[in-house]
């Protein structure tokens, strides 16, 4: 499903593609980061569905079950790299072990951050929006 929001304040960052594989948490992000956030979002149950629908969204972010029902999530954000010619989106993990998904961030330069599952609904946004800032400010120098 795709939601469109309001500007995201100007970081750059716009559209959003969610990959969760539970109807209740994926709703809940797209809810958060488009309502909330204002990001354009791209919720998707599976990573078929995701590598099917997410490249002429162009997301410049995914949000991704770190365990999805079909494909890990670190998996799947290579396979949607791999799958692309131009620039790769960046990744951030959903994960009820942010443990295990720190010590995969730290051997995949694809994975920006990781975030803990349950989240605040309230404060995701901000904190996609900080993990996005930090990555970019490291980036550039």
């Amino acid at each position: 499903m795709v939601g469109t929001g309001r500007d995201s304040d100007g970081n750059g960052l716009r559209r959003v593609l969610v990959v969760e594989d539970d109807p209740a948490v994926r709703g809940l992000a797209e809810v958060a980061l488009r309502d909330l956030g204002g990001f354009e979002v791209l919720s998707c149950g599976c990573a078929v569905e995701a590598l099917r629908l997410g490249p002429a969204f162009d997301p410049q972010l995914l949000v991704l079950d770190m365990q999805l029902s079909d494909l890990e999530g670190p998996a799947l954000s290579r396979a949607y790299r791999d799958a692309l010619t131009g620039d790769a989106p960046a990744t951030i993990l959903l994960t009820g072990r942010p443990d295990l998904g720190e010590k995969v961030r730290r051997t995949d330069p694809g994975i920006i951050g990781v975030l803990g599952k349950p989240f605040d609904p309230l404060s995701l946004a901000d904190r996609v929006r900080d993990v996005w800032r930090h990555w970019r400010k490291e980036s550039l120098s």
